[in-house]
Formats: C-alpha cells, structure tokens, sequence
C-alpha cells in the first residue's frame, strides 16, 4: 500500500471515495466537490490517499 499527500487536482479521487464511504451524509446534507472539497483545500485542510494496486482505496483529512 502506498500513502501520498493529495492535492486540489486530486479532488475527483477524493470525493468518490468519500461520497462511496459517506453516501448517506453526502446525500443529506447536499455535499459535492465543488461545495465541500474546495473550501477545506481552501482552508488549508490537508488530505491523503491510500493506493493498492493502482486503486485508491481509502483517504483521510487533517485539519
């Protein structure tokens, strides 16, 4: 498994798995990418994907 930093060019990746982990919350609350991801890049909120095999398979954000 490889660990990176990711970055706004990453948002695609991000929110799928996010939405894929998170369907229901994402559904409720109206989340998308252009609303959500960009204001935490905005704020200075870091994140990283976790690859196997070519397949991002999981993230997590710190602030």
């Amino acid at each position: 498994m490889q660990i990176r930093s990711a970055h706004e060019d990453d948002a695609p990746v991000l929110a799928m798995r996010i939405s894929e982990s998170n369907k229901d919350v994402a559904e409720r609350f109206g989340l998308t990418q252009a609303n959500w991801l960009a204001a935490d890049f905005a704020r200075g909120e870091l994140f990283f994907i976790a690859y196997e095999n070519d397949e991002a398979v999981a993230c997590i954000a710190t602030e």
